[in-house]
């Protein structure tokens, strides 16, 4: 998928938050019909609120803030008024208390994830070939807000390169690419050969150096 247009075939799935069940398709695949479209409507994300407490009968002027905590996802407000108020309203703020599945770098995944509450730990791990930049984890912590949050940011996973291998004098290497899995070969010029006994080739390691430890062959005239 590029710049957020899908093409037949693409599949999007889908899923909710802690709490809430999905209804509907979880996956749905761009089809050809009279024009591109999904295959099914999106699904919905719901909660329960039945037999639910209720959590407080308030009238008249409140202190402000005033806070109540729901133990579910969901928050119902019934109000009513006398018409003898100033008419200012009022605001509302509902935070939820978890924190939310973090993206996967790219090049990279959650490796594990033990939940969305306080003091769950992420983990991150990046593919072969690519080093993670930042923290591998992260711990769910509640904010002086109030809302819960990862304390770290997802992390980079950078391209792990060797770095330009040393060329043998009178001679060469044969590549355009630095990174893990490469293969350099070493060549000389005319009039010159590399001895029989020498690494004709090295390889990109996983971690960043080079399979003949840098190691440069000998062309011998």
């Amino acid at each position: 998928m590029e710049d957020g247009e899908l093409e037949i075939g693409d599949v999007i799935r889908y899923k909710c938050h802690p709490g809430f069940s999905l209804v509907g398709s979880e996956i749905l695949t761009c089809r050809l019909g009279e024009r591109l479209q999904m295959d099914a409507q999106p699904p919905t994300c719901q909660g329960s609120t039945a037999n639910s407490p209720t959590l407080a009968t308030l009238s008249g002027d409140l202190p402000a803030p005033f806070n109540l905590t729901t133990s579910g996802h969901q928050f119902l407000v019934r109000w009513s008024s006398d018409h003898g108020t100033n008419k200012k309203g009022f605001k509302l703020r509902y935070v939820a208390l978890y924190c939310s599945t973090p993206d996967s770098p790219l090049h990279g995944s959650i490796s594990s994830q033990s939940g969305g509450h306080v003091n769950s730990v992420v983990r991150w791990a990046c593919d072969r070939g690519y080093r993670l930049i930042g923290n591998a984890t992260a711990t769910c912590r509640r904010t002086p807000p109030g809302y819960h949050a990862w304390d770290s940011p997802v992390p980079a996973c950078q391209a792990v390169s060797c770095g330009v291998p040393k060329a043998p004098i009178n001679g060469g290497v044969l590549t355009a690419d630095y990174s893990v899995g490469t293969r350099v070969s070493y060549f000389c010029n005319d009039g010159f050969r590399l001895s029989s006994k020498e690494l004709t080739s090295a390889i990109c390691q996983p971690d960043g150096t080079w399979s003949n430890h840098n190691k440069i062959p000998r062309c011998s005239g």
